[in-house]
């Protein structure tokens, strides 16, 4: 350890003040000269300084280290300094600022005095003896205090205070007390934990921490991934070891991801089965090959119901959707009503067994004298006249479980007495589960009568019939529910023309709103209304002495009904192939002729041009969108099909049927059409019969597309800004995700 010596200044002092042995003074008076020429007088400047009475221990007393708090110079008198608040009898070595009587002299005035220039280096000599080698010569480092473990050091440093640091030798690091804890400066424990403004401790997050996307690591810190977490190595692609981004237009950006890469994971080869140009919308069918999709999607197979049951010689048939993927089929076969159950598997139908709903309820002559609706999940309500005995004549109901595809029919329920005829209407609606609202055409006492009723299990409890129209609709007629608590009638009136009434429902008691005409002047034929949300209803009927089918869409608020424009959608009004069925909000699925069919030369019309898609609505404005084109062998002979009206039903969210019957045969038919086989687009152009890349997720040959715009399906591959199948979202003016 190195030594200073003592630093030399050439100044003395002399007491002008006698002093007596005491641990302070309130003051000492002093005269300093230059030591080489006594004649000049020094006054020291204001400071705080350690000074030596009788240094060279003249008087033999020894000498006395006082320490003087503050000075003042020129006083009591000019070229004088006065010492103020002096600690007397301070320790030789002067790291010691405590007065002390024992170590204190009485002086007498005259007393050489000097500044204590040597005690100064004894006490810098002392602190290094307790430091150890903290503070080193010239050119040498500072170091701390060296403890040789945590035990050591808290045994030496018993009442730490933060800032204090030290070296510890078996943590082989630095240490900082800090917070009121001691910690490892190495660690960056010290610092604060990093954050979006503060710069400060991160902790590289494990794999397993980056997999479950853990916020911190182990320590508290912020956890950061590690590049070689995050990317694996390149085997070759330019940019395959880089991050995937998006750019502002939401597409990947470029350099990102490589053509390479995307053809190799997001697509795939299909055999087509026409000539595709790149850029192509394409839809798979059940041949296994790839068309140009358009809004005519997959038809499915043509099927005879129920299997095995030919000639049932009797018209009237109705089909409800009674759960998710399972429907059944109400028919007659003379007076008998039958019903079978089919399940959808996703590729074909398993039919249960054909039950009795009732073996005397007597034949109908239309589709319009029988309807069916479910109110339940597995549970279903037949309603049309029950002509059991002669005279009896009732309208009836029917009430129904399903447990897997077996049924089970509950008694006859009169609903209206006395009032009905084989070609009596009928319709049915569930507002709500468990309940029912029936429209009946009182024929024999021309009016039509709304009546609701509950059911629990197969057992009904009706409320009072409740007059709609005072005329008879000659089967015309229809109803819908439009919430749970209110449903709305369709029918004709006295002068054939197309009115609507809306009635509210508490429990089982109707109270009805006012008629509304909605057209007039017309002979109104088949009629069939839809909920397209909640207070709002769509009408298709035929203008059956026109040869015409419309649409019209209403608005309801409480009872009252505001009706708007009718639209055309089919000439082929005579022989009444049209029917809707509510799908979802906005979306009512639709079955009409949109032409004659083909004629033969004996006058009839075989093939039957029957178009199926959807009606969305904007206001009080319908759109009709095509989904597929069934042309049919229906022995169909000039307006003989006007008792045969094919019916909707839904299947699963993805899939309506459609139900009819050939009325040569009786036989009865079903045909499911999907709206979802859009599978992606065409990688390049590509002949008929040859393997074709589909862009399963995005497709780069699109032109004039609209960034931001959601596309659909259109005809012939094309894509469009409006239609029912949506397709992608447009991310620039050539690419489209799916």
């Amino acid at each position: 350890m190195a030594t200073y010596s003592n630093i030399e200044i050439k100044v003395k002092g002399f007491l002008r003040t006698a002093l007596a042995k005491e641990a302070s003074t309130t003051t000492i008076d002093v005269d300093f000269v230059n030591e080489d020429d006594t004649s000049t007088a020094i006054t020291l400047q204001s400071d705080t300084l350690m000074f030596e009475i009788d240094p060279l221990n003249k008087t033999g007393k020894g000498s006395e280290i006082c320490l003087a708090a503050s000075n003042a110079s020129d006083t009591p008198q000019t070229d004088r300094t006065r010492f103020t608040t002096v600690v007397r009898g301070i320790s030789k070595e002067g790291h010691e600022q405590t007065g002390s009587a024992t170590r204190a002299r009485s002086w007498d005035e005259g007393t050489e005095v000097a500044i204590a220039t040597g005690t100064m280096a004894k006490m810098v000599n002392k602190l290094m003896e307790e430091v150890g080698d903290a503070l080193q010569d010239d050119n040498e480092a500072l170091q701390l205090t060296v403890y040789a473990t945590t035990t050591t050091r808290d045994a030496a440093i018993t009442a730490p205070s933060n800032g204090d640091m030290c070296y510890v030798t078996a943590e082989g690091t630095a240490m900082i007390y800090q917070g009121g804890a001691w910690a490892n400066v190495d660690t960056g424990a010290a610092k604060v934990n990093a954050s979006t403004t503060v710069s400060g401790v991160v902790e590289i997050a494990t794999v397993a921490e980056q997999g479950s996307a853990a916020a911190a690591g182990g320590t508290g810190a912020i956890a950061v991934p590690t590049v070689g977490n995050l990317v694996k190595t390149s085997s070759g692609a330019g940019d395959e070891n880089k991050m995937a981004v998006l750019d502002a237009a939401g597409a990947w950006a470029d350099g990102f991801i490589s053509a390479s890469s995307v053809n190799q994971h997001l697509t795939t080869p299909m055999t087509t089965g026409e000539n595709v140009t790149a850029g192509n919308a394409l839809r798979a069918k059940i041949d296994g090959l790839v068309y140009k999709a358009d809004e005519d999607p997959v038809k499915g197979m043509q099927r005879t119901l129920p299997a095995g049951v030919e000639g049932v010689d009797s018209s009237g048939i109705a089909s409800c959707q009674i759960a998710t993927d399972k429907t059944v089929v109400v028919w007659h076969d003379g007076a008998v009503i039958e019903a079978q159950v089919f399940i959808w598997d996703g590729e074909q139908f398993t039919a249960g067994t054909v039950a009795t709903i009732d073996a005397t309820a007597g034949a109908v002559n239309s589709n319009r004298a029988i309807d069916v609706i479910s109110h339940a999940t597995d549970a279903f309500t037949v309603v049309q006249w029950d002509d059991a005995a002669a005279g009896v004549d009732d309208a009836t109901a029917w009430a129904c479980t399903v447990a897997t595809t077996t049924i089970t029919a509950g008694t006859p329920q009169v609903i209206d007495a006395g009032t009905q005829t084989q070609g009596s209407g009928h319709a049915v609606c569930s507002p709500a589960s468990g309940k029912v609202a029936m429209l009946i055409d009182d024929t024999a006492d021309s009016k039509v009568n709304l009546i609701v009723g509950t059911i629990a299990t197969r057992t009904f409890t009706l409320g009072s019939a409740v007059e709609v129209s005072a005329a008879a609709c000659d089967q015309y007629l229809d109803i819908t529910e439009i919430g749970t608590d209110k449903v709305v009638s369709v029918y004709r009136d006295a002068d054939d023309d197309l009115r609507a009434r809306v009635a509210t429902i508490s429990t089982v008691t109707c109270t009805q709103g006012t008629e509304v005409e909605i057209t007039d002047a017309i002979t109104l034929g088949h009629v069939y209304v839809e909920k397209v949300e909640d207070d709002k209803f769509v009408i298709c009927y035929e203008e059956a002495a026109a040869d015409k089918t419309w649409l019209v869409v209403c608005t309801v608020s409480g009872t009252t009904i505001t009706k708007g424009t009718p639209v055309e959608i089919g000439a082929r009004g005579t022989l009444e192939i049209a029917n809707i069925l509510y799908f979802s909000d906005n979306k009512i699925a639709i079955v009409y002729a949109d032409d004659h069919g083909i004629e033969t030369h004996d006058g009839t019309y075989p093939y039957t041009n029957w178009a199926v898609g959807w009606i969305t609505t904007a206001a009080t404005v319908p759109t009709v969108h095509q989904i597929a084109r069934l042309d049919l062998d229906l022995g169909v002979s000039g307006a003989a099909a006007r008792d045969y009206a094919p019916i909707l039903v839904k299947v699963n969210d993805d899939m309506i049927q459609v139900v009819w019957q050939e009325i040569t045969t009786f036989y009865i038919y079903t045909q499911n059409i999907a709206d979802n086989n859009f599978i992606g687009y065409a990688n390049s152009t590509i002949t008929s019969g040859n393997s074709v890349e589909v862009d399963l997720m995005f497709n780069s040959s699109q032109t004039g597309l609209t960034t931001g715009a959601q596309y659909y399906l259109a005809d012939s591959g094309a894509i469009a800004t409006t239609g029912i199948v949506p397709c992608g979202t447009a991310v620039s003016a050539t690419k489209i995700i799916k």
